[in-house]
């Protein structure tokens, strides 16, 4: 679904503003994937680091293939406006595993 989002951001912003909203993005998602995989009491520690790695790991593929066509779109449509995906992928993936690494630090300070 991000992906799909990001497409006009893609197409419209330069670098700076474009990570921006990437970023706001992923954490907004990073802290709605933490709040469920927290609050699901049936969920183990493994199942848990299983979704820690999984799901930024799909993330990070799917925001890279994202913005990859989207380039291809670009140049297609005569924007000129191309963005690397391997930079816009690690931003997403820091910014959304961000509040899963606070919620791992704030818990390990309350032990």
């Amino acid at each position: 679904l991000i992906g799909v989002v990001l497409v006009p951001f893609l197409l419209g912003l330069a670098q700076f503003q474009l990570y921006i909203v990437i970023a706001t993005l992923a954490l907004a998602f990073g802290f709605l994937f933490n709040l469920l995989i927290n609050d699901i009491e049936q969920v183990d520690n493994k199942h848990r680091i299983v979704a820690g790695v999984f799901i930024p790991a799909i993330a990070i593929i799917t925001i890279y293939v994202i913005t990859s066509l989207t380039n291809d779109l670009s140049r297609i449509t005569g924007i000129i406006n191309p963005h690397n995906p391997l930079v816009v992928s690690i931003v997403y993936v820091a910014a959304f595993t961000t509040p899963y690494i606070i919620g791992k630090i704030i818990e390990m300070i309350k032990k």
